[in-house]
């Protein structure tokens, strides 16, 4: 760089200045590419920021219907249980209700069967005196009848025998008044 000092002072200013503006404009295109670097770093971090923001977003959502399914599958599993608890109960009480019922069931049946074999005495007594009237009734009245055909029976027989003696004692009478004989003797009954 010696040689600078035996210019002119015109020329080394111009030198300079030349020297001056062309490290300046390569300062400036070295700058120029470094802001432009730094844009397109900035544009691709914007970028990678939007979908980082989207992603994000993206994963908010997830995790909220996760939270909204995680809520509603808990309900489902408590009302699940709810219900299992409450058919168990149901069970139980529809296996205690079925003893409870065969119990009386067997309870009715024994009354049931007391009550009837009492109806069933207090009839087979009730057929056992209409009975016993009945046979009273029909021994007095066949006494009766029979007393009626022996009364009948006697007087039939009485009036027979009569009716023969009479037959008998016309009978010899006619006889003897054709004979012209003794009178008839009486027939012995």
């Amino acid at each position: 760089m010696g040689f600078l000092c035996w210019l002119p002072p015109s020329k080394f200013n111009l030198f300079c200045t030349n020297i001056f503006c062309k490290m300046n404009k390569e300062s400036l295109d070295f700058c120029e590419g470094k802001l432009k670097e730094k844009e397109q770093t900035i544009q691709r971090l914007q970028k990678e920021l939007s979908q980082k923001k989207q992603e994000v977003n993206r994963l908010k959502d997830q995790s909220e219907r996760d939270r909204k399914e995680t809520k509603n599958l808990t309900q489902k599993l408590l009302l699940e249980k709810n219900k299992n608890k409450f058919a168990s109960e149901i069970l139980k009480n529809k296996t205690q209700m079925e003893k409870d019922f065969k119990q009386k069931k067997r309870e009715m049946k024994k009354e049931m069967k007391k009550e009837m074999e009492k109806e069933l005495k207090i009839r087979m007594d009730q057929i056992q005196k209409m009975h016993d009237c009945c046979l009273g009734q029909k021994e007095e009245t066949a006494k009766s009848e029979l007393n009626k055909k022996r009364k009948y029976m006697v007087s039939k027989n009485t009036r027979s025998k009569r009716q023969c003696c009479d037959t008998e004692v016309s009978h010899k009478a006619n006889s003897a008044l054709k004979t012209g004989g003794s009178k008839p003797s009486k027939l012995s009954d």
